[in-house]
């Protein structure tokens, strides 16, 4: 079959090769040399895009763009002016001592400075977590899990019972402290005399004639004067 078919002996060499390979025989075999047939390129399938929509026309009608505003013009805004008194002050500077006035800048505002939030009581938060750990305990009770809480609750407020005492007790020196302090100092300003040692004199009083007493007085030469008796004033008819 090779021989009718006019093979080449490399054509023949290259199919019994091929045959003893166990391969599928080529269609195609170069009669000189091994060169491998390249297989035809397939053309690309054709692409259909869809067909352009007709372009439209995105031109406005002069109505709509009147209606829009387009061909309305910007108003004119007048600045402000300046001062005419400002100028005519730094003007006469200028010609009095050759230099512009130093404007005086304003000093900002105080800056208000917020007060600092009060710091939270000891004392109180644990009022709140001793009556917290007490309405915890009384809903596990309820729940019938009190036996598992009830050692760790009780423990923990008597802790805080423990600390409530130590922060009353250290109050109490502080205001003892404080008290006592103060009377020190009120005392101190209440006699001012007790501290120089020595009695302020009294100033010396000076009896007018007509205030002395009407009791006896020793007299220079020894003898006792007596008190004249008053003579009752009586009341003329007009």
């Amino acid at each position: 079959m090779m021989k009718e078919s006019k093979l080449t002996n490399f054509q023949q060499r290259h199919i019994m090769d091929t045959m003893k390979r166990g391969d599928p025989l080529p269609l195609q075999c170069s009669p000189a040399s091994s060169q491998r047939v390249l297989p035809s390129k397939q053309p690309a399938s054709a692409i259909y895009l869809p067909p352009i929509m007709a372009a439209r026309s995105h031109l406005r009608p002069a109505s709509k763009c009147q209606a829009n505003g387009a061909y309305s013009r910007e108003q004119f805004k007048p600045q402000a002016t300046r001062d005419l008194e400002k100028e005519k002050r730094r003007l006469q500077s200028i010609f009095a001592t050759g230099k512009e006035p130093e404007e005086r800048k304003s000093k900002p505002p105080p800056v208000r400075q917020e007060d600092p939030a009060p710091e939270p009581d000891r004392f109180e938060e644990l009022v709140k977590e001793i009556q917290e750990r007490k309405e915890f305990l009384a809903d596990m009770e309820a729940l019938g899990q009190g036996r598992r809480y009830r050692g760790i609750i009780l423990t923990e407020i008597s802790q805080k019972l423990q600390e409530m005492e130590d922060i009353d007790h250290k109050r109490s020196e502080e205001l003892r402290k404080a008290l006592a302090t103060t009377l020190s100092v009120s005392r101190g300003a209440g006699s001012p005399a007790s501290t120089t040692g020595t009695p302020t004199p009294l100033p010396n009083r000076v009896t007018p004639r007509s205030a002395q007493p009407p009791w006896p007085s020793a007299m220079s030469n020894g003898c006792i004067a007596l008190p004249l008796p008053r003579v009752p004033q009586t009341e003329t008819a007009p």
